[in-house]
């Protein structure tokens, strides 16, 4: 399944911050954080101890995490929520 960044955004509450402005981004799906490639989400829980290491493993495009890798971790190369 197919789905936009942006109608992925639609559907999270407002607390919810996106690192990019480019809502354009076509996604084909969802995987572990260890799983995921190019164009998939992910997600990384908050209370991990190992959060950075997976953040810059992982090779998702689109990863939901907290706010502290949105201000100050983030790579250019992936959009953070």
């Amino acid at each position: 399944m197919k789905v936009s960044l942006k109608k992925i955004i639609e559907a999270l509450d407002s607390e919810f911050t996106l690192s990019t402005n480019n809502t354009n981004i076509i996604l084909n799906g969802v995987n572990s954080t260890n799983n995921a490639i190019k164009n998939q989400l992910t997600f990384i829980d908050e209370k991990r101890d190992d959060k950075l290491l997976l953040f810059e493993k992982s090779d998702a495009s689109v990863l939901i995490v907290d706010k502290s890798f949105i201000n100050e971790k983030s790579d250019k190369s992936k959009i953070c929520i």
